[in-house]
């Protein structure tokens, strides 16, 4: 806090907010939110989008296999890079699969043009649950690492509470975006 104000990463940025997820039911209906999502995040002139989302595991079963996080088989991985190549900025976390059987990254991460974050605690260490790489087509990811591990933030009680994860991580390095595009 300063002056009584919150300041995050992404200093004198606006911000346009989209929620695509259904938070009762896990299904590809929620990819596809999130490619009308960026759509509208386009034609509202939107430069970086962070999203904190990944999916290989839905309700149905109709799941994709760690073969699918090549950069072209996931439906929101296709949409992504349908953004990257109009100009956004698409910062995503690398998903929280690290320390479970699928391991791996997660779509939209697997995509070749996006920034996959991964997390870090404050000694530099990857965090166990932080979705691992390579891509399946075998290219480095995650692409870049941000503090994850018991990171600071404000709750809805807002107060200051500590959290772990890849959601942690995305949007510092989204911040770290619009510094750098505003500079």
């Amino acid at each position: 806090k300063v002056d009584g104000g919150i300041i995050g990463s992404g200093f004198d940025a606006n911000f346009l907010l989209a929620r695509t997820e259904n938070v009762s039911s896990e299904t590809h209906a929620e990819e596809y939110n999130w490619v009308r999502a960026s759509e509208w995040a386009d034609s509202m002139g939107v430069r970086i989008i962070q999203s904190s989302l990944g999916y290989n595991d839905f309700d149905a079963g109709i799941n994709y296999a760690q073969s699918d996080m090549n950069g072209r088989t996931a439906i929101i991985t296709q949409g992504a890079v349908i953004a990257t190549r109009k100009g956004i900025v698409i910062v995503n976390s690398a998903g929280n699969e690290g320390d479970k059987p699928f391991r791996k990254i997660t779509a939209p991460s697997d995509a070749d043009s996006i920034l996959c974050v991964g997390s870090v605690n404050t000694a530099q260490n990857r965090v166990s649950n932080s979705g691992q790489g390579p891509s399946a087509d075998g290219r480095i990811k995650p692409d870049v690492m941000a503090v994850g591990g018991g990171t600071a933030y404000y709750n809805n009680t807002n107060t200051i509470a500590f959290g772990t994860g890849t959601s942690f991580a995305s949007p510092i390095i989204a911040g770290f975006c619009a510094c750098l595009m505003q500079k």
